[in-house]
């Protein structure tokens, strides 16, 4: 399952390289992210596709290198290990909500991160 991520270059980078943070704070915001968002391929996310969110994060935050999509490889079984069947809530797993796929604290984000470093990533450059 290929996961997608829309945000500026400079923090899809970072994200490939540490993981998602959930107490990360965006430049004048005192609200942390709390999650992290993505989009299974080819899917529309509430707020848009990723390539939507990366062009709003690029206006929002000129310095950060422009639009960039953060893709993140799982395989079927690291899915079905984190990621809750569509539309139900199941303790430590993420939620799958149409075609928003929402990672946080108790909800499949640490496993996420426990398996971060074995996952194929690749950052594009919109």
């Amino acid at each position: 399952m290929l996961l997608r991520h829309g945000t500026t270059l400079k923090r899809a980078q970072a994200i490939a390289k540490d993981g998602p943070d959930a107490a990360f704070l965006e430049p004048g915001s005192s609200e942390p992210a709390e999650g992290f968002s993505t989009a299974p391929e080819g899917s529309q996310c509430r707020f848009g596709n990723p390539e939507t969110c990366a062009l709003g994060k690029a206006t929002l935050f000129p310095s950060e290198g422009g639009p960039a999509i953060l893709e993140i490889e799982l395989s079927d079984a690291q899915f079905r290990k984190l990621v809750a069947p569509p539309g139900r809530l199941q303790k430590n797993k993420a939620l799958h909500a149409e075609d928003e796929i929402r990672f946080e604290r108790s909800a499949g984000l640490e496993g996420l991160l426990r398996i971060w470093p074995e996952l194929i990533k690749t950052v594009k450059k919109l």
